[in-house]
Order: structure tokens, then sequence, then C-alpha cells
């Protein structure tokens, strides 16, 4: 056990970090970075989420962004979502109970996350919430309306049963004594060993030691390509800013540059509650 806890805490070392340069919070409620929400959208989202936080003390956070790739660099909607949930602290910091509903508009995906508070039965209403409500909306081109109806759903079917403490709704065929495997506190531990094992295995297989398979297209040797990010004009409140990246081979010494813009800055940071994620929720894509 503790050789498995060592080997985590080294997988999760600075060596394997991605950089990624989250965007601030300017709203505890609706970030529209992609500016696809009207505003008469989001004003009523806006309220009926602060009426959630403040009757159930559930924080449920809509974010909109144009792509994950304008922030750095990521393997997934999924990573950039709970990276983002987790650097913005959404939720309470003792229940853990935040949710976040991101889309990446131009990437057209599409992720819900959820609080380490929430036990895995819940992801399965994640995946209904998408599959029934979100992807159909998105898919016939009703972004608005269902990022709006998402939100609506999330609300009802997961963040007000789960404060006031109901028994959550499952999928058919599922029966109250039914859990994911692994998830209880009895039986044999192989389950868990085997789910440690696959996430160890999808930790070498993406990110960074992916990065370093890729070919070199001026020499064509594989692996060695160091990428370094510098920022041309820094971003304002008002205007987008650039940034140079530039991409080295360290066979052949050859160096490939090209520039991203930078997203606006933000106004105001608003400090959320300190809530965590472990990645529970779901995603897809339209």
């Amino acid at each position: 056990m503790r050789f498995l806890l060592v080997l985590i805490a080294f997988l999760a070392s600075p060596v394997f970090a991605q950089e990624v340069a989250y965007p601030s919070a300017t709203s505890a409620t609706i970030n529209d970075m992609a500016d696809v929400l009207p505003e008469e959208t989001k004003t009523r989202l806006s309220e009926a989420l602060r009426t959630l936080s403040r009757e159930k003390g559930v924080a449920l956070v809509v974010v909109t962004i144009d792509s994950r790739a304008d922030y750095g660099d990521t393997d997934s909607l999924e990573e950039f979502a709970t990276g983002l949930f987790n650097d913005w602290g959404i939720g309470n910091s003792e229940r853990s109970d935040g949710i976040l509903l991101l889309a990446a508009i131009d990437d057209r995906e599409l992720q819900i996350v959820l609080g380490e508070g929430y036990p895995s039965v819940y992801d399965w209403l994640t995946d209904d919430i998408l599959a029934e409500t979100v992807l159909p909306m998105m898919q016939a081109g009703q972004i608005s309306e269902g990022i709006e109806s998402g939100a609506y759903a999330i609300r009802d079917r997961i963040a007000v049963p789960f404060a006031e403490g109901r028994e959550p709704e499952r999928p058919t065929g599922q029966t109250a004594a039914s859990t994911p495997a692994g998830s209880g506190s009895s039986g044999s531990a192989w389950p868990w060993l085997a789910g440690l094992g696959v996430i160890i295995v999808g930790l070498f297989a993406i990110g960074p030691i992916s990065r370093a398979r890729r070919v070199c297209p001026d020499c064509g040797k594989r692996g060695g390509i160091t990428t370094t990010r510098e920022t041309v004009t820094e971003p304002s409140d008002t205007a987008e800013g650039l940034a140079r990246v530039t991409e080295t081979c360290s066979h052949c010494g050859k160096s490939h540059s090209r520039e991203v813009p930078l997203p606006k800055a933000a106004k105001a940071k608003v400090e959320m509650g300190g809530g965590k994620s472990s990645g529970g929720g779901s995603g897809g894509s339209w």
C-alpha cells in the first residue's frame, strides 16, 4: 500500500503536471466566456442558481469557453473541467457538494463535474442528463437552450435531492442495494486495486508522455519535442492578449512557433467555497 501511495504522489508531481492557465471566475453562477448565452437567459438562470445556493446551500456554476486549448495543454475536457473546478474551489469546503457545468463551444464538448461529496451513483444521473436533455438540444443547434435546460436538470435531479438527503434516482434495472463495483466498504480489495491499476496505466499512456512521443516534422524522429510559451501582449479586461508557443526538437534543433490568443483578463476574481472534485460526473460531445 505504501508503494502505491508513493507512486501516486510521484505521478502527481510537477514533472507530470501540465501547463494550464485557468481563467478566473467573475461570477458565482454564470461565467459565459464564449458569449453564447443571451442576456435574458443569463439573468433568468443566474437567479435560479442564486436561489439554489441560498435555499439549499449548493453551488452550481455554469461556464462556457471557446476552446480549452486557449488556456494551455490538457488531454481532455474532463481533465480541464476537473482542474478548473478545483482551481476555483466550487462548493462548500466541508461538504464538497459543488457542481460545474462546462461547455467548450468550438470543441463541441460538454462536461458535468461533481464535488467529492457525491457518491458515484450520481454519475449515472449525469449520464442521463447529458443523453436525455443536453446533448440532443446541442446537436440541434440549440446551444443556449441546452445549457439552460441542463442546469435546471442538474438542480432538480442532483443538487436538490442531495441537499435534502433524499435517495438519488436510479437507472432502470438498478435497485437500492446496487452499487458500482468496488464502491462498498466491504468485500474484496481486488476491484479497487484493479481500478487503481487502470488509473496508473492511463497516467502513463496520456499527458506529457503522449506529447513526448510526437514525431518531429523536420527530422522525423519521435520524442524529444519541448514546448515553451511566452506572452507577447498581456490581455486586459476589454481586449484579448497574444502568446507565442514554440516547439523545439532536441534531435535536430529546429523550432516552429505559432501565436495563440489569450482570453480577456477577468475584471474581478470571485471567491468560491473551497470545494474539491476527484473527477466525478460525465462528459459528451455534439
